[in-house]
């Protein structure tokens, strides 16, 4: 496991927010339920798949869509060892999401501590999988596959990228992909007991929960980080790019609600990568924890079409209010 301590050595660690532990039995017992409940609701889609494919499809919508996405939420937080003391029960359970959710551990854990250190640069992985995508055509091709499949894309196109990095193992892989295969057989093997002929509706039902939860999570990204590449300043101010996500408003709130509002301080966590999204105080409204750009959901439009405008903008110290988005 990459530690990523590392990532904001540069930073200062004097005078930042108080924060509290987020190893407390509440958060544990949390994830455990939600790890849990995960099977079960695959296993349960098939009876409203059998009722009304509509009625499938709504539950795809709501109840898959939230607790794929508090997986997702989860996975990042035990990347970075955020649940537990021992770094072995923080990777147990990141392995066994990364088999729910298909997603490469290797894969999320290259990629994303390049994230972290690089950010905002064309060496990020999560948003620049190779440095020869300098042209404005490719950048919008892979723009459009990454709205219409997320992150299913974004593999897709960073696997190159994976294959080539010093940290690869192939033998990670297989053991990554056996183990994904065994558990995708077992669910397959219990819902045949249970659905008999129509087994095959769970494995439609976990193939239509990970695509909403692919394009829910590369858009939440889009929000924080879409159009913003400034290789040329330092890491702080980099990170001080990052957008923060509004409270206010329907919108933001169904938003946070959905991922229990962890991503109004991304700022911060950019900033101190060692203290889990849980761990924050409760902040006071002013002053903020840290130089923000609060954005609203309902931003991402401009903020998506500003990028297909021009997806090769650097931006340098002199530039203006970064993309007009307001404060």
């Amino acid at each position: 496991m990459i530690e990523l301590d590392s990532a904001t050595s540069d930073n200062p660690r004097q005078n930042q927010t108080p924060y509290r532990d987020a190893r407390s039995t509440y958060s544990q017992v949390l994830l455990i339920l939600y790890v849990l409940a995960w099977p079960a609701v695959i296993l349960s889609a098939p009876l409203f798949w059998l009722y009304n494919p509509l009625a499938g499809i709504l539950y795809a919508l709501t109840i898959g869509l939230h607790i794929n996405t508090q997986l997702g939420l989860f996975y990042h937080e035990l990347w970075h060892n955020g649940f537990f003391k021992s770094p072995r029960h923080n990777r147990f359970f990141f392995w066994l999401i990364s088999f729910y959710l298909i997603s490469s551990p290797q894969f999320y854990g290259i990629a994303h501590a390049t994230h972290h250190k690089k950010v905002h640069t064309f060496d990020d992985l999560e948003f620049w999988p190779a440095k020869e995508l300098r042209s404005k055509l490719r950048a919008r091709i892979a723009l459009v596959f990454e709205l219409f499949f997320g992150i299913i894309a974004w593999q897709i196109r960073v696997a190159p990228a994976i294959y080539k990095h010093k940290n690869y193992s192939r033998r990670t892989s297989i053991l990554f992909t056996a183990g994904w295969l065994t558990m995708f057989a077992g669910l397959m093997y219990v819902s045949h007991l249970l659905y008999g002929e129509f087994f095959w509706y769970a494995a439609l039902a976990y193939g239509l929960h990970l695509l909403l939860f692919a394009i829910a999570l590369r858009l939440l990204q889009f929000l924080e980080h879409l159009g913003i590449t400034a290789p040329d300043l330092d890491y702080t101010t980099r990170a001080n790019l990052t957008r923060n996500t509004r409270r206010q408003g329907l919108l933001n709130q169904l938003w946070h609600k959905l991922t229990l509002n962890e991503t109004a301080e991304h700022t911060l966590h950019h900033l101190r990568a060692g203290i889990p999204y849980r761990r924050y105080m409760p902040l006071p409204p002013p002053p903020p924890s840290a130089p923000v750009r609060p954005v609203s959901v309902v931003d991402l439009p401009r903020i998506i079409w500003r990028y297909w405008q021009d997806p090769l903008r650097e931006i340098v110290s002199t530039s203006p209010d970064l993309d007009e988005i307001p404060h």
